[in-house]
């Protein structure tokens, strides 16, 4: 009796020893992989990646995306997958997200979130700009961040950081290795994911050296047209997914990004089409958190270019002192011109801001056949017609976007709607903008306006012209 006794309570503290071991294996399991993506460039092509581990007994791959070959190897570290052959691609996944999970000796797992794909890479130096246009998906980007703009000026950057984007993960994979930022841009059935984000260059204090406006559009989007005149536009506004009025969404897609003038950073628009509370489209920083634009009014400390440079979200509002202009003392050159392309121009590599004298041609279609749900006109010079969505402006005294028609009767309609569009000209501390209306009692009575002087503390669209 006694000895069967003495083996039940040697098998019991021989299984709380065993429990004890596999809890301190537990305690120092360990799975760590060298990063987050694995790409291969090519159909059919093997690529690696290693990985470290600790107290493991095995390893295993889960959702795999069709066509792929993935494969962990825990006695030597490594990671192997291979892209599907060319000729199943159509039948595959280009890309897609593997669980890469670890079982530790009591069962318990660990896992992490692998994103495979077929990738292409472009280098983006030879059209580096303070904005430049990402059309093709799939694609991992590289740009030199010790450059300003399109100046060639050296500058001491230590760091580039996502400032904002219009999606979460819309970027992905920044890094920078001291001479060369590269960057992943997913797709969607073979499309880039329309949108806008900006991008920093931080020197070793953390100070903001300057930015950069990646605008994300598709390529059967992006395109071109030349006026009678002799003037080439682009056929989107700057910073838009489309341009197009057929829905809400596309409306809204089409609107593009605000800019102050003079500014070279881009400001989000509405969360709706029709401008109806106010409120501004979302914006996330690199962790998918929320960000919002800050609003500040001019003054000698907020009010200069270097303020604004170093504050990309804060919209800086116009006061009397300072001519209801984001700048509380005027530049001494101008920042944008209609002649030749300046430091603050917010245009893409070979594209500037237009001049007062690029819109003065353009005329509505057919005023009389307007419509409110249209949001914008077509307009033409007799030779090329394009669509002009009337997405309202940021106002200088709040930074609101106010979409609304302001006829002569001084009658104030939350709907329908005006174009205001940036043009480079100047006179003393206003600036032209190229403006529309809709006359919702009367659509005959709409008109254009090739240049009407604005405070430069608004916010405005901008359609960019060849130089």
């Amino acid at each position: 009796m006694y000895l069967r006794k003495l083996q039940r309570f040697l098998a019991a503290m021989a299984a709380v020893a065993m429990l004890a071991a596999c809890s301190d294996d537990d305690d120092n399991a360990r799975l760590t992989l060298e990063g987050t993506t694995l790409f291969v460039e090519g159909w059919g092509v093997t690529a690696t990646m290693h990985f470290t581990s600790a107290d493991l007994r095995s390893i295993s791959l889960n959702s795999v995306p069709k066509g792929w070959t993935i494969e962990a190897d825990l006695p030597t570290g490594t990671l192997t997958a291979t892209s599907p052959a060319e000729a199943d691609r159509e039948q595959s996944d280009r890309s897609g997200t593997v669980s890469v999970i670890g079982y530790t000796m009591s069962g318990k797992s660990i896992i992490h979130k692998l994103q495979v794909g077929v990738v292409s890479k472009e280098d983006l130096v030879s059209r580096q700009a303070n904005c430049m246009v990402l059309t093709s998906p799939y694609t991992v980007y590289a740009f030199d961040p010790t450059l300003r703009g399109e100046s060639g000026e050296k500058l001491a950057t230590a760091e580039v950081r996502i400032v904002w984007q219009t999606a979460k993960e819309l970027v992905r994979e920044l890094r920078f290795d001291g001479t060369t930022a590269t960057f992943y841009i997913d797709g969607e059935k073979d499309d880039v994911v329309p949108g806008n984000a900006l991008l920093g260059a931080y020197d070793r204090s953390g100070k903001l050296l300057t930015t950069w406006h990646l605008w994300l559009t598709n390529a059967a989007d992006y395109g071109e047209q030349t006026y009678a005149g002799g003037r080439t536009f682009l056929t989107l506004n700057l910073g838009a997914a489309r341009n197009a009025n057929a829905t809400p969404d596309e409306v809204l897609g089409s609107f593009g990004c605000f800019y102050q003038w003079g500014r070279k950073e881009p400001f989000v628009g509405p969360a709706a089409y029709d401008a109806a509370d106010g409120a501004d489209a979302k914006m996330y920083d690199a962790n998918g958190e929320t960000l919002y634009l800050t609003y500040e009014a001019s003054s000698p400390e907020t009010g200069t270019a270097e303020y604004a440079a170093a504050h990309p979200t804060t919209y800086i509002l116009g006061t009397e002192a300072s001519g209801y202009d984001w700048l509380h003392t005027p530049a001494a050159e101008p920042l944008w011109s209609g002649e030749r392309k300046t430091a603050n121009d917010p245009c893409p590599k070979g594209w500037r801001m237009p001049s007062e004298r690029d819109f003065e041609a353009l005329r509505i279609v057919d005023a009389a056949a307007g419509k409110e749900s249209q949001y914008g006109w077509y307009l033409t010079d007799g030779t090329a017609t394009a669509y002009y969505p009337g997405a309202g402006f940021r106002t200088y005294l709040t930074g609101v976007v106010q979409n609304m028609y302001n006829p002569v009767s001084g009658v104030e309609v939350p709907r329908p709607w005006t174009g205001d569009y940036w043009t480079a000209g100047t006179q003393g501390r206003l600036s032209s903008a190229f403006v529309f209306w809709f006359d919702a009692a009367d659509p005959a009575r709409s008109g254009t306006t090739p240049s009407e002087w604005r405070r430069r503390a608004d916010g405005m669209q901008i359609r960019c012209v060849r130089e």
